[in-house]
């Protein structure tokens, strides 16, 4: 499915020209089936929050930008991108800590045809924020915690990489967590690091980024 057709209606007298249709021909042009297929998406597994691009592939998205539509489950993209009859790029909204660890189905709508995938997009934990705020006030009595949202079992592979000009260090395990925060005991050189950036990891997830401003 998914062709175009082109069929020729002739009225009036025939063509003696061989190849060409005879005078007063017309063309009618056929759409079928134009349903968007998918089949694939990029990444499969996001963070719920940070607005992430969500790279969609298939057929049936359109020969133009016609304005086509994606939404989640969960909500409906900020932006679409029409990058061709077999490719799509939207942009996601920031989602609440109710949507992590949840599967997700991706809806297309194209000039009125629509189809609903189901489980393509896995949303994983976010976080938003560190505490203590500045690396000023980092010590070596301190805890670095993380604050956001579906932080999950096992908490042991949790760490964080703690950046500054001169070293990386790696954190132990956290040493308290819920679902919504991680604690690590800070490096004993933090104090006076100066501009240091975090990197929370958990297991071959990719990581976070976060910079502590002096």
């Amino acid at each position: 499915g998914g062709d175009l057709a082109t069929i020729s209606f002739v009225t009036g007298a025939r063509s003696d020209a061989p190849g060409l249709l005879p005078e007063g021909a017309f063309d009618l042009l056929v759409l079928d089936d134009r349903t968007p297929e998918v089949r694939g998406v990029s990444p499969s597994k996001m963070r719920a929050n940070g607005n992430p691009q969500l790279t969609i592939t298939g057929r049936n998205f359109g020969v133009r930008d016609t304005g086509p539509t994606v939404s989640l489950d969960l909500a409906e993209c900020d932006s679409v991108r029409w990058v061709s009859d077999r490719r799509l790029v939207c942009t996601l909204p920031s989602l609440d800590e109710d949507n992590a660890d949840k599967n997700a189905g991706v809806t297309i709508g194209v000039l009125g045809w629509q189809k609903t995938y189901s489980g393509l997009v896995t949303l994983s934990e976010s976080w938003y924020g560190v505490s203590p705020s500045a690396s000023t006030t980092l010590s070596r009595d301190t805890r670095t915690r993380i604050l956001g949202f579906g932080f999950h079992a096992p908490f042991e592979t949790y760490r964080v990489l703690f950046v500054s000009r001169e070293r990386v260090v790696s954190s132990g395990p956290p040493v308290e967590w819920t679902s919504q925060e991680l604690q690590f005991d800070d490096p004993l050189w933090l104090q006076d690091a100066g501009e240091t950036r975090l990197t929370l990891l958990h297991g071959t997830a990719a990581p976070w980024l976060y910079d502590i401003p002096v």
